[in-house]
């Protein structure tokens, strides 16, 4: 196998493809730079997700199939050697004042314990790690809030005042290792969305004029052909205009199996081609695309903090003048100081505004990368409550692509080509979903359609227009719904009853050709079942929760799906205004409801339940007023969410008992103690940390 393959090469600029690149153990950073430390080289960007590498280099000083013929003939084990010994640049980096403190906290506990160095050295230094704590209270106090940074500095103040140094120190070193947790473990949550937007420097090449001309990410415009080559990723949103492609979306779905692509395939920026060559129409550019608006409502709802936090903020604030008091009056009692700098040292808000949070990020964080945009805390709480999912049928349980099943003639003289045929050239130019499906069956079949005259269109019901059939012969036609022949008087006989009845019952809807006031010919289509739905309803079954199939269609094509996919409770003929009816009566009964929809007609319904889940290729109404956005058409994302939350809920729960458990335990223990500040910054600093690396736990369940 070759090291690097060359996958395109314009005039100082080529790309290569490797399958050592994206599993050599070295950074994608010092891979860069060892490239661009070659003379002749100009930018190097590697893809370690791809193992593509893109260089630019300049002609008249580098011959760069001799360089890459080179990187070839040696051995790979020799490549990961040079690469592991070469020295990148340092980058200059932000500095993190908790690291700061952690040091000062650590220099100055050890020289604390050596008599070498004077006290008010050691002493200023503890001042020094100490200020952060002594900045946020006072500002606490002057917007009037008394916080847990006041007992915190007034147990510092103590313990430096008595030249108890250590222990202000350990209270400095445990202090910033709280805040430094923090702040990696939201950058952690936080780096997947950063990536997925950074496209600084990135070109793409577009056609024009049938030659291809690299161009800036940002120069590209709506209806340019995009080409994108093996091991590139794509820079737009659009449409296969040519060629085919296989392509990893799993930064949008969270599933790593490539989809092949071909012409007419819906693509989206972010995603990488791994085998292919495609032409791609842009729709979506910049943040107007899928991974953008999904990157910037994730960092948008990520600081949203759940109901259950604001509950036990106030109340950890709230003990905040008792713990002052209790050390007030210890003081007066024993005159003890360091007993008093113990109990001061104790608090129940640093925990929760640590761990709270970094849950809530962390899961809002794994859950996007996996196609669920999940709008802040509280909508995660309220999903970990559901008790009753009410589900939209068309589009939702099933697929929302019609598909023709059955052409039956009730006529001797007429055949189901015929049949076809006359339908389709009724219903030919008319957009919605069941008139595409039988113009394309007929064009499949290479049947010519009849010329249509005096057309007469029923929205939702039915159309009656001429045909021309032969020369100058025009024959007037009726189709549509039983509805739509009762409307016009045509009666529909018990022959006909019977087949139509059989045919719901096999969960497929029926429309009726008419021709001079009788039914020559009925068509059936059914919108497929999504084939993960009967598993998931069974799943989410298993977990308690209740489930409720509303749909528009008839008694008995709605009892076929929901018997068909295991759900027992179901509404057939329901209005939009009736859907948001429905699940406000079951939460009038009680229950924590969540609606699933995809149209603007489940809007309404998604607005009124507690937790409004919309799947990602449904309407922009139904996405914007939705909790919970599915990017991807797949049920499973339900049950997982569902899962996510419920385990990440647990988690805050169970930090909360633990909150409270271990600093009333060590609250006890400085009142009945001899008083040990140390000791108390462990307990209360060191319960956050374990708080904090138990928040990122919650993970989204494969399968």
């Amino acid at each position: 196998m070759k090291t690097l393959d060359v996958k395109h090469k314009t005039y100082g600029r080529i790309r290569v493809n490797s399958f050592y690149l994206k599993y050599l153990d070295v950074s994608k950073e010092t891979i860069e730079e060892f490239i661009k430390s070659q003379d002749g080289i100009i930018d190097a960007k590697l893809n370690k997700t791809t193992g593509s590498l893109s260089i630019s280099y300049d002609p008249n000083k580098i011959y760069i199939e001799e360089f890459l013929e080179l990187i070839n003939n040696t051995p790979i084990d020799v490549i990961l050697g040079i690469l592991k010994s070469y020295k990148t640049k340092p980058k200059p980096k932000e500095e993190n004042p908790s690291k700061l403190r952690m040091l000062l906290g650590v220099v100055g506990g050890l020289l604390s314990l050596t008599p070498i160095f004077p006290n008010p050295f050691v002493k200023a230094i503890t001042i020094f790690g100490s200020i952060p704590s002594f900045k946020s209270a006072i500002t606490n106090l002057l917007q009037g809030r008394l916080s847990y940074q006041l007992l915190d500095s007034l147990a510092l103040g103590i313990t430096i005042q008595r030249n108890m140094l250590l222990s202000s120190n350990i209270m400095n070193l445990f202090i910033g290792l709280g805040d430094y947790l923090e702040d990696k473990l939201n950058q952690k949550a936080r780096a997947s969305i950063e990536d997925l937007l950074n496209v600084d420097g990135e070109t793409a090449y577009i056609e024009k004029d049938g030659t291809k001309i690299e161009v800036p990410i940002e120069e590209i415009s709506i209806g340019d052909i995009v080409v994108v080559y093996a091991g590139g990723r794509i820079p737009v949103d659009g449409i296969v205009n040519e060629g085919k492609a296989v392509v990893n979306e799993s930064v949008l779905t969270g599933e790593d199996k490539p989809v092949l692509k071909e012409v007419g395939a819906k693509v989206y920026a972010g995603t990488n081609v791994v085998d292919g060559k495609i032409y791609i129409r842009v729709e979506q550019k910049g943040a107007d695309t899928v991974i953008s608006k999904i990157a910037h409502m994730v960092e948008s709802y990520m600081d949203q903090k759940p109901a259950i936090y604001d509950r036990f903020n106030k109340l950890a604030d709230a003990t905040v003048l008792p713990i002052l008091s209790i050390g007030l009056a210890n003081q007066l009692i024993t005159r003890n100081l360091a007993k008093t700098s113990s109990i001061l040292t104790i608090d129940y808000n640093t925990n929760l505004r640590v761990s709270i949070p970094i849950a809530i990020a962390s899961s809002i964080s794994k859950a996007s990368t996996h196609g669920i945009l999940i709008k802040g805390g509280r909508s995660l709480e309220a999903m970990s409550k559901i008790q009753y999912i009410v589900m939209d049928k068309t589009g939702t349980i099933t697929k929302g692509e019609p598909v023709i099943t059955d052409l039956i003639p009730l006529e001797d003289s007429l055949n189901q080509e015929e049949l076809l045929r006359i339908a389709a050239s009724l219903e030919q130019r008319l957009k919605h979903p069941i008139a595409e499906a039988i113009v394309n069956l007929a064009k499949e079949k290479s049947l010519e359609l009849y010329e249509r005259e005096d057309s007469d269109y029923d929205i939702g019901l039915g159309i009656s227009a001429k045909l021309l059939q032969g020369q100058d012969t025009l024959h007037e036609y009726k189709f549509g719904s039983s509805r739509y022949m009762a409307n016009h008087k045509i009666s529909i006989t018990k022959h006909i009853k019977d087949i139509a009845r059989q045919k719901h019952d096999e969960g497929k809807t029926v429309l009726y050709l008419a021709k001079d006031k009788k039914i020559i010919g009925l068509i059936a289509f059914k919108d497929m079942i999504r084939e993960e739905a009967k598993d998931v309803i069974k799943k989410l079954k298993d977990i308690g929760i209740k489930l409720m199939m509303l749909t528009g269609d008839n008694e008995e094509v709605a009892q076929a799906i929901a018997k068909e996919v295991g759900i027992e409770e179901f509404r057939a003929r329901v209005s939009p205004e009736e859907k948001a009816k429905y699940v406000e009566k079951l939460k009038k009964e009680g229950y924590k409801v969540a609606m699933v929809g995809d149209g603007v007609n489940d809007s309404v319904a998604l607005s009124a339940a507690d937790v409004g889940i919309a799947m990602g290729d449904g309407s922009q109404v139904a996405i914007d007023v939705a909790d919970v956005v599915l990017v991807k058409e797949d049920l499973n994302l339900i049950y997982k969410a569902i899962k996510l939350s419920k385990d990440t809920m647990r988690v805050v729960d169970n930090n909360i008992k633990f909150n409270f458990t271990v600093n009333t335990l060590g609250m006890a223990m400085a009142i009945l103690g001899s008083g040990n500040p140390a000791f108390s910054v462990m307990i209360n600093n060191g319960s956050t940390i374990l708080s904090a690396l138990y928040s990122i736990t919650p993970d989204i369940e494969n399968g």
